[in-house]
């Protein structure tokens, strides 16, 4: 688990809880188009429109905000922090080829920002946890919708949130294993700390030797807005060596629902040392193997949209 610049870190119950090619460059330029009535697929840097409407099985619940007049930025290995502008929406696009940088993709602001396909890896040479993380996202005000997206390497992290005012949208996602100590950092697939307003996942498989999903939306504001709507479907998480807690929240998280979530354990502590609390993750399912199908699509380079149930 990381925690924002400057603060202690610390762990759920204190201290001790725990590539093909893509396509081709000229196939960039197309917009992100709304109100086409299709699927859109920004597929490792390369933005395609596919028309899908004769594909349901296999489609995402929640297609991307409409944009207006957006700008295109082209994340690379000099421009992966980014400072965007509260009140203009974006289109961001990774490379043909993973994305290795210390720190991963840090973006902060935005009103409606969307970033379809391609591969984030975490570095092998630092030592420094957050060097490490795959993607971190602070400050957005509208809607930000990550699709496709892979995470790999010699990870820490995979998304740390810092946005108390957005609404994330995380589909069709992969992080490779999340790898931490309960003496060191406390690694997470997905960790929220503040916020955000709304977070709604489907299709989310990752693997975590420490903990999955760490969710405490007002952890560093307790003043903070109230979370309106957690919202989770199609994921499988696998708990991998001696893992710690897998899925954590408040005591209290009526904004929470989950639907075919499942866990995979290698070390079985039993649902108490499992999810906490128990009552609020009760429709986890633990199986020996992942039954739950997930949506049509290969996260990362050269990804293509299945479309939207909203199309």
């Amino acid at each position: 688990m990381s925690v924002p610049p400057g603060e202690e870190l610390h762990g759920a119950g204190g201290a001790g809880a725990t590539p093909d090619a893509g396509p081709s460059r000229p196939r960039r330029r197309a917009l992100l188009l709304a109100g086409i009535g299709g699927a859109v697929a920004l597929a490792g840097g390369a933005v395609t429109v596919a028309l899908l409407r004769d594909r349901t099985e296999g489609r995402l619940s929640w297609a991307p905000p409409q944009l207006d007049s957006p700008v295109e930025i082209d994340v690379t290995q000099d421009e992966h922090v980014l400072v965007l502008d509260d009140d203009t929406d974006y289109v961001l696009r990774l490379p043909d080829e993973p994305l290795q940088v210390l720190g991963g993709l840090d973006v902060t602001g935005g009103r409606n920002v969307v970033l379809i396909g391609g591969e984030i890896r975490a570095p092998d040479e630092s030592d420094v946890e957050l060097d490490r993380r795959g993607v971190y996202l602070k400050g957005q005000k509208g809607t930000i919708h990550i699709e496709g997206v892979r995470l790999t390497g010699n990870l820490s992290e995979g998304f740390n949130l810092a946005m108390p005012d957005g609404v994330l949208q995380l589909q069709n996602v992969v992080v490779e294993k999340v790898a931490g100590s309960r003496e060191g950092n406390h690694a997470d697939i997905v960790q929220t700390w503040a916020g955000p307003r709304r977070l709604l996942i489907d299709g989310l498989s990752g693997s975590s030797n420490y903990q999955a999903m760490f969710l405490m939306p007002n952890e560093f504001d307790e003043d903070g807005p109230v979370p309106e709507e957690f919202d989770f479907r199609r994921m499988r998480l696998a708990g991998v060596e001696r893992h710690g807690y897998m899925l954590w929240s408040p005591e209290e998280a009526p904004w929470l629902s989950v639907t075919d979530v499942q866990v995979t354990l290698e070390y079985d502590r039993g649902r108490e040392m499992t999810f906490y609390p128990l009552d609020v993750w009760s429709e986890v399912e633990v199986v020996e193997e992942f039954t739950v199908p997930m949506p049509a699509g290969e996260p990362g380079i050269g990804y293509e949209s299945p479309g939207y149930h909203e199309d």
